[in-house]
């Protein structure tokens, strides 16, 4: 009737509130509570009070997977650059990324993938809201060592190729030292076993050439032949017809 009044919210669990709009509670441990208020004028003394028994359900426990998506492309590289996130719950209300890189990246998509632009360790974490209402937050370590572009950086600087490519039988690999280096030069297959290598020791500075035969391969598919300069291995796909 317009009268004022107070406000008195006891939560349950020992903790109390005075204002009518508190804006909301966050209990700290799951259980049953009985959630009070009590509304008293305060010129006519009227008081009524109302209880609503409530659960706070535990909050659940979030977990992370990491998939280098280019592991198959890459298998000399155990953390390219390229992953794809998901959590261990499906069907969220909401997903709130972030990828801790330079740019804080961000992703509201439940399974993002994203590609690192740096090698490191970033530091990324997911937000999610379950159907219960639950928020809770992971953090996690992203590491990267190769990033896109690497190879093709190393590939130039020794200006190593591979002709014919595709082929039938044989390519020839072409490379360039810049001073005198150990050379060994291995073919990979797709799960990242080695077929064959060879082992050209120490070769003077300047253009070489090495032809790779039916040996090193086996049958038509793609393979990775590796170069290791030096403390140098540089890496690039064939495809044998």
């Amino acid at each position: 009737d317009g009268d004022q009044f107070t406000c008195a919210w006891d939560f349950g669990d020992g903790n109390t509130a005075v204002a009518c709009a508190p804006g909301g509670f966050i209990y700290t441990s799951a259980g049953s509570y009985n959630l009070k208020l009590t509304v008293t004028t305060v010129n006519g003394g009227c008081k009524d009070s109302k209880t609503q028994g409530m659960v706070v359900s535990s909050a659940p426990a979030l977990s992370v997977d990491t998939q280098y998506v280019d592991k198959q492309l890459f298998p000399y590289c155990d953390y390219s650059s390229k992953l794809k996130f998901k959590t261990n719950i499906p069907g969220a209300i909401s997903y709130a990324w972030k990828f801790g890189d330079k740019d804080s990246s961000k992703s509201n998509q439940p399974e993002p993938t994203f590609t690192y632009n740096d090698r490191g360790v970033f530091n990324a974490s997911v937000t999610i809201e379950d159907v219960s209402g639950c928020i809770v937050t992971k953090t996690f370590a992203v590491r990267v060592e190769c990033k896109v572009g690497v190879q093709e950086e190393l590939a130039a600087k020794f200006n190593l190729s591979a002709y014919p490519n595709p082929f039938n039988t044989s390519t020839n690999v072409h490379f360039e030292t810049m001073q005198s280096e150990n050379v060994k030069v291995s073919v990979i297959d797709m799960l990242g076993r080695v077929v064959k290598s060879s082992d050209l020791g120490k070769l003077v500075g300047g253009a070489h050439d090495l032809n790779l035969d039916e040996s090193f391969f086996g049958s038509a598919g793609s393979y990775l032949v590796k170069v290791e300069i030096g403390d140098v291995s540089i890496y690039k796909p064939l495809i044998k017809q």
